[in-house]
């Protein structure tokens, strides 16, 4: 039976020698086990016995090292969510609608191409048909966020 982690969007299974450990339910405490169910971000997941949450979503200060060479989790752990945590910035251009628009407040007609800070594209006259977009991207979730 393959070991993979239950948690929404999490793709991590169990590898040899890699350094993420899995850890079952907590099915006898049962306040606890829905602390993890919610944490796991998944509609109606009802956990069994085969059910595994990965390291990854635990904090450092969740476990106990009794053992120098294997940490043990607290009875009490609860569940970090890292559907936030891993992000990419991507740049990206996007097509716009073209056109000119007068801007009353400052007598100006918009919608030409620049490069913004007032500095010019090759062609002053030219309408922008593009716009450069930058964006962070979930790695682990599926979202994404414009930043400018």
């Amino acid at each position: 039976m393959v070991i993979s982690c239950s948690a929404y969007g999490c793709v991590n299974r169990f590898n040899k020698g890699v350094a993420i450990s899995f850890y079952k339910f907590p099915l006898n405490n049962s306040e606890l086990c829905q602390k993890w169910v919610v944490a796991t971000k998944r509609d109606s997941f009802v956990p069994t016995k085969y059910s595994y949450i990965c390291s990854v979503h635990f904090h450092k200060e969740d476990y106990n090292y009794e053992n120098a060479n294997k940490p043990r989790s607290k009875a009490n752990v609860g569940l970090e969510d890292v559907t936030y945590k891993d992000c990419a910035l991507i740049f990206d251009s996007m097509h716009i609608k073209s056109g000119l628009v007068y801007n009353p407040s400052n007598g100006n007609y918009e919608g030409f191409s620049d490069y913004g800070n007032n500095i010019s594209a090759f062609d002053p006259n030219s309408i922008a048909t593009e716009a450069l977009v930058f964006m962070l991207v979930g790695l682990r979730g599926h979202w994404k966020c414009p930043i400018g």
